[in-house]
């Protein structure tokens, strides 16, 4: 008797097999969103029945049970439910630049490919192809790669595929920079040739180290020339026809420190209201990313340094601080880095340019040879032991 109620508990653990008046089973089982399903047809005997459900339960807890009633969704039928529940990697919505972006690298190379297919058919080997086809840059190809692995990424998680056929090692990745050494001496001679407010945006670029939608985004309510400090606590995005403005690149606001060059300059700024941008036009009017690249572009040809960036001048200003030794974490939060890795970039790039731990060395050596002069000057031998770093032996 209680093996046979136990027999009954372990078939109510998952699903139920029902006998139709017919004399052949019907299976049910309940779908991880909670509605109850049928399997489909039914079955000429109870075992039968019962090993149908054992295979859809061994899916669902291998999380490689798809939904029936979704086989026939293509990826054009899916996209809305895609596009609309897509996040940044804050879990943030994607920038409305993004969101265009994405429209068109959907309109124009991945739905004439996949379409009118379903998710459930389209296979890794046709990924494979279709990416190997593809006739555009580098940058387009991975941008291309990485949303359909998006697409497939959530689609998996609903329950629509087994596995994404995005397969493709490395064809997401942003490739290692190649960029040219941008010294600071070549980024001040194209700073000297601008002309026009456009010309602030750039000097507070590469003095404080910022992108330009979070140079274009300050304010002076953010600027405290006495205590030399920036609050960096947002950032400017463009789209085909409007700016957006939202938390900077990370989601996080930083304060950050800044030199007496860049003091000099904001005090030469005319002062506006506190809630009004450092840098407008001269009408007044809200300055446009393109506004300054227009301005730059002149600039740099002017000078013959044509193949430079605007975004060389953060790259060149952090370059800067790792090469005269600052410690990784504090470039991390002054550039306002989430991960070691665009950091340790521009700390590989100092690391090329000369013998930067040798100078280093030097320059603590230089430091400790001074303790130790004036130690001996005032018979002071707690400076001594001080050392370079100037920490306490006490």
């Amino acid at each position: 008797m209680k093996q046979e109620s136990a027999k009954k508990a372990r078939r109510r653990a998952f699903g139920n097999v029902k006998q139709l008046p017919s004399g052949r089973y019907l299976a049910r089982y309940t779908a991880p969103d909670g509605t109850a399903r049928a399997v489909k047809g039914t079955f000429t005997t109870k075992s039968e029945a019962d090993s149908a459900l054992n295979r859809i339960r061994i899916q669902q807890e291998d999380r490689l049970w798809i939904d029936p009633r979704s086989r026939s969704q293509t990826l054009s039928e899916y996209l809305p439910t895609f596009l609309a529940n897509r996040r940044n990697r804050q879990g943030q919505p994607v920038a409305p630049k993004t969101r265009q972006l994405a429209d068109w690298h959907l309109r124009a190379f991945i739905l004439p490919a996949f379409g009118d297919r379903r998710l459930d058919q389209i296979t890794r080997e046709e990924v494979t192809t279709w990416h190997g086809s593809l006739e555009c840059g580098a940058a387009v190809k991975r941008q291309l790669y990485s949303l359909l692995h998006a697409i497939f990424t959530m689609a998996a998680s609903d329950g629509l595929v087994r596995e994404n056929p995005c397969r493709i090692r490395g064809a997401g990745q942003v490739p290692e920079p190649n960029r040219p050494y941008f010294t600071l001496a070549q980024a001040e001679k194209v700073i000297e040739a601008m002309e026009g407010p456009e010309k602030l945006v750039a000097q507070i670029a590469f003095h404080a180290q910022l992108r330009i939608g979070e140079a274009l985004a300050l304010r002076w309510a953010d600027v405290d020339l006495d205590a030399r400090t920036l609050h960096v606590r947002r950032s400017v995005t463009e789209s085909y026809n409007a700016q957006h403005e939202a938390a900077p690149k990370g989601g996080r606001s930083r304060f950050i420190g800044i030199d007496d060059d860049l003091v000099t300059i904001l005090r030469a700024t005319p002062r506006r209201p506190a809630n009004a941008r450092v840098a407008v036009r001269s009408d007044g009017a809200v300055m446009r990313h393109w506004h300054v690249t227009t301005v730059w572009q002149r600039a740099r040809k002017a000078v013959d340094l044509e193949h430079f960036t605007l975004h060389d001048l953060r790259a060149a200003g952090a370059t800067a601080l790792s090469y005269e030794g600052v410690p990784l974490r504090a470039v991390m939060d002054h550039l306002g880095h989430s991960t070691t890795n665009a950091a340790l970039h521009y700390q590989r790039r100092a690391e090329t340019l000369k013998h930067v731990q040798a100078q280093a060395f030097e320059r603590a050596l230089a430091r400790s040879r001074a303790e130790r002069d004036t130690a001996e000057a005032t018979g002071d031998k707690s400076s001594e032991l001080r050392g370079a770093y100037g920490t306490s032996m006490a």
